[in-house]
């Protein structure tokens, strides 16, 4: 898939539009969006697409104008992280620890079957997100370690969370309302 020796983490998410990156492989994850506070979009999508061409582990943090909660409504399905990915969603300005998250995650018009998020690095980690309304599975991970602080996946119509490896869960993360005949979690080992 092509990396890149720039290491330009943390990518900064600071707009909910759902464009890509303008350019992959130039480790910046700016769109060809308008500049946001006078520096180059960022979107979800985007920093998802420039972390797996970047090298090493890559961290996702947010910074949207505006406070919380901010929500993101990607239009299709979301890049699969390669790598190793922390995302923060407590980094938004206007989080505050046990209120609801201040970073949605919405899969209401992402199409048939999108995932929420898709993760294959080793080593990854999701804080204060909530996740909903996707078609499929709200988390899916098949790396060696996936871990959890405060997220909430419910309402997505497949599973919760599902990860062929271990799962540590920390903070108040609830995974509640999925699917009709799924559990919440499963294939979880750990």
């Amino acid at each position: 898939y092509g990396t890149s020796e720039v290491s330009k983490a943390p990518f900064v998410v600071n707009s909910v539009a759902d464009r890509p990156d303008a350019n992959p492989f130039d480790g910046l994850a700016s769109t060809s969006g308008p500049q946001v506070n006078g520096v180059p979009e960022v979107t979800f999508r985007s920093a998802l697409q420039a972390s797996n061409h970047v090298i090493g582990e890559d961290d996702i943090t947010f910074n949207i104008p505006g406070g919380a909660p901010q929500f993101i409504l990607p239009q299709s399905a979301l890049s699969q992280a390669l790598d190793d990915v922390a995302i923060d969603g407590s980094t938004q300005p206007g989080y505050i620890q046990g209120n609801i998250q201040a970073i949605q995650l919405l899969g209401t018009n992402a199409g048939a079957s999108a995932r929420g998020l898709r993760f294959s690095g080793d080593r990854t980690s999701v804080r204060a997100l909530y996740i909903s309304a996707f078609t499929s599975n709200g988390i899916e991970a098949s790396g060696d370690l996936l871990t959890l602080i405060d997220v909430t996946a419910n309402n997505n119509k497949g599973i919760g969370i599902r990860s062929t490896h271990d799962v540590t869960l920390e903070g108040e993360s609830i995974f509640s309302g999925n699917g009709p005949a799924a559990p919440s979690a499963a294939s979880c080992d750990g």
